[in-house]
């Protein structure tokens, strides 16, 4: 597919010594930088663990399950 990129005038100097260099496309560096930066992204956002936060108390209660939402409505109205 063809587009257009504005890309700054020192980038694009140096893109062109870069491909000259490595006998490479200017396209194919972008294709693979873009490529690079969209997969180290999607490795970014699935590596963030995640950490159930909790107030008051010491985590959740025994035998409450997060997943019934009915019985945590229950027992948060019984607690007001």
């Amino acid at each position: 597919m063809k587009t257009t990129l504005h890309i700054d005038d020192a980038v694009l100097r140096d893109l062109k010594v870069l491909a000259a260099r490595t006998d490479r496309t200017m396209t194919g560096l972008v294709e693979e930088a873009v490529a690079d930066l969209v997969r180290r992204s999607k490795q970014a956002r699935a590596s963030r663990a995640f950490r159930l936060v909790t107030f008051k108390g010491h985590g959740r209660k025994p035998g409450v399950s997060i997943d019934d939402t009915s019985a945590l409505l229950d027992l948060t109205s019984r607690n007001r």
